[in-house]
């Protein structure tokens, strides 16, 4: 009976001992709020507070000059973690945006232990700057530090977690060898991030009415709102829905791990760009926002002439042979059906008034009018770009001309000039550098012309 009792009486104490190390791992933040944790030659704080968002944020200061490629460590070591918890690692280039930052040196100066201040926000992780680094994991020699292995540790850290007394575990108190995490790390940091329960696959587009079969790697919940409805036949990795209502869904399995499922098609908001086409060019650029519910778009113009030529993701259109007002329309497009469309009317204007492109039209001093049908002037112009003179080549040699020089950006008249048909010089010396357009007029007929003077 004894006997008995005393084996028993070990194997309470045995239990409460691993109780005990698997608490430590559970800790909270909040537990070890000022707690400076350290291993080897790097060291981080615990954070007050768990990092409770989807998307963590990280800034590396600098790096150090034993290692060409310590950023990739960093990132592998995030990669760590992240294939296990509900979370997703970014690297940022602005420390402003950061919720944790690695720095050589700083707070831990020539130090091999080095600490932070309490609760920093962002979480600082410091490495010394004192030891030798390396990126391979064997050999390592006595007073070298892999930077993968210290960089996932340190996380574990600003993930929330304490160290353990497993020597298995990457959160074991001293350097070890270890490359993955263990079980206990893998349980301990799904208290505090949860799991991450791989990609949900499925059918992207289910129109209402429709069913349709979804599953996932493992683990979590299965949530669904919007337009779609779960049944009752699901299981931890499969489940079945159903589109109820034309209103975008969205399943979820996780706090951070959703697939949105389109039930309808929606209508393309504003087309954007060129609404004014000055007469002789021609050409436009129009551009939508995408829609999330489309697996295409339909651009379509209400003159036959015009070509549309949409790039490859159907948000963007430039449109050729434009010779008169015409409406253009965009429609989107998935295996559910349709939009209505979206239409912009695009003018071709029947006035030279500089610059005339695009939506600036600028009409400064006179309004020169002319039909889009009527004869305009024959002339050439070179060089263009110019330093000081244009030399100007006018077909009709009977008659002057007179000449107009815009600024292509506000439209200020900047120099008018007569000049005889045929061949003649004319002096930009006394213009800035920039664009101008000139406009060649006589009583009858008129041309325009763009030029630059460098």
């Amino acid at each position: 009976m004894k006997t008995k009792f005393i084996a028993l009486l070990l194997l309470l104490t045995l239990i409460g001992q691993l109780g005990t190390a698997q608490n430590r791992l559970k800790t909270k933040p909040e537990a070890f709020c000022g707690y400076v944790s350290q291993r080897g030659n790097a060291t981080i704080l615990g954070m007050c507070d768990k990092l409770d968002k989807c998307e963590i944020k990280y800034f590396i200061k600098n790096g150090t000059d034993d290692v060409i490629d310590e950023n990739a460590a960093i990132a592998q070591a995030f990669d760590a973690w992240a294939a296990v918890i509900d979370r997703k690692f970014t690297k940022t280039n602005y420390e402003a945006e950061a919720d944790i930052t690695f720095q050589w040196g700083g707070t831990v100066g020539s130090s091999a232990v080095g600490q932070t201040a309490p609760c920093a926000v962002p979480i600082p992780i410091y490495f010394s700057s004192t030891v030798k680094w390396v990126t391979s994991y064997f050999p390592i020699t006595v007073g070298t530090y892999n930077v993968f292995r210290i960089a996932i540790h340190e996380i574990g850290h600003a993930l929330g977690l304490d160290h353990s007394d497993s020597i298995n575990s990457i959160m074991y108190h001293s350097p070890t060898d270890n490359n993955s995490l263990s079980d206990q790390d893998i349980s301990a940091v799904r208290i505090l991030h949860g799991a991450n329960t791989g990609p949900i696959t499925g059918p992207k587009y289910l129109c209402v009415g429709s069913t349709a079969t979804y599953s996932r790697g493992q683990f979590g919940f299965w949530n669904s709102t919007g337009g779609v409805t779960i049944n009752s036949s699901k299981t931890e990795q499969m489940v079945s829905v159903t589109a109820t209502s034309p209103v975008p869904g969205k399943l979820s399995t996780s706090q951070c791990l959703s697939f949105d499922v389109f039930t309808s098609i929606n209508q393309p908001g504003a087309i954007l760009g060129t609404s004014q086409i000055c007469p002789g060019e021609g050409d436009g650029y129009f551009t939508i926002n995408a829609v999330p519910s489309a697996a295409s778009y339909v651009w379509s113009a209400s003159d036959p002439s015009v070509v549309l030529h949409p790039n490859a993701s159907g948000t963007t259109c430039t449109a050729t042979g434009i010779t008169k007002t015409f409406t253009l329309s965009v429609k989107a497009k998935n295996p559910c059906g349709i939009s209505p469309a979206t239409t912009k009317t695009v003018t071709v204007k029947k006035t030279y008034g500089p610059p005339c492109n695009g939506e600036d039209l600028v009409s400064t001093g006179k309004e020169m009018l002319m039909d889009i049908n009527s004869e305009t002037l024959e002339a050439t112009i070179y060089p263009n770009p110019t330093t000081e003179n244009l030399n100007l080549n006018i077909q009709e040699t009977d008659q002057h001309v007179s000449v107009s020089i815009y600024n292509a950006v506000n439209g200020a008249k900047l120099l008018t000039k007569e000049v005889s048909g045929g061949k003649s010089v004319l002096d930009v010396t006394s213009l800035p550098k920039g664009n101008y357009i000139m406009i060649i007029e006589n009583d009858k007929n008129i041309t325009r012309k763009k030029f630059s003077r460098n």
